[in-house]
Parts: C-alpha cells; sequence; structure tokens
C-alpha cells in the first residue's frame, strides 16, 4: 500500500519484500528532501489479548490508535501493521503520510 501524500521532491528509491514466519513484510523507502521508511506487515489473528508496551503518545488516526513518538508513528488497521519513521519529517508530515496510506479507496464499475 503507497501513501497517497508524498512530500515534494520526494520519490520512492525501492521495495523490498520480506518474508517473516509465514506474514510478507514490504519495506519502502522514500529519498529526497524529505527521506522516510515506511514498513508494512500483514498480521497474524490471535485467539488470545495481548499487551504490547509503546512508547510514544496515542493518536487517533481514522478508524485506529496510533501511537506516535518524535520521529515515528506506528498503528494497526485492516489486518495490516504500519511504521512509519523518518528524521527528516515534521509530526505533522508524519501524520499526513499515516493518513494517506488509509484513504485509498477501491471503485468497482457496476456496468
Amino acid at each position: 500500500i503507497y501513501p497517497l501524500y508524498i512530500p515534494a521532491n520526494t520519490h520512492l528509491q525501492s521495495s523490498e519484500t520480506v518474508e517473516t514466519d509465514g506474514a510478507d513484510r514490504v519495506i519502502l523507502t522514500f529519498a529526497g528532501d524529505k527521506n522516510f521508511v515506511i514498513v508494512e506487515e500483514t498480521l497474524k489473528a490471535s485467539d488470545e489479548f495481548e499487551i504490547i508496551p509503546v512508547l510514544g503518545d496515542p493518536l487517533l488516526l481514522d478508524k485506529t490508535i496510533a501511537v506516535i513518538s518524535n520521529n515515528s508513528i506506528s498503528w494497526h488497521a485492516d489486518n495490516m501493521s504500519y511504521y512509519l519513521v523518518s528524521s527528516d519529517l515534521s509530526s505533522s508530515e508524519l501524520v499526513s503520510v499515516a493518513t494517506s496510506l488509509g484513504n485509498s479507496k477501491t471503485v468497482v464499475s457496476t456496468k
């Protein structure tokens, strides 16, 4: 899943897929004026509740709650885990990129 918002003068430099314990992890590296990395991984459903400690502040992000820190944001949505990190993006730019990942809609023709 690619972000719909990418800062000016920034482009996708590389995309790498890594298989981890039966799940796929995609690492998207963006380069230019505002370098950042997005890690996306499919989630496996768990039969039990899990407590996962996180560092950062809670943030309402579309339909889920994210955790944001000085240079990263992470969240889970639609059976996917996302981690976005950058030393070049501001907090508001991190949120803009993260929000744009969840805004893609599929349009199906009825004709």
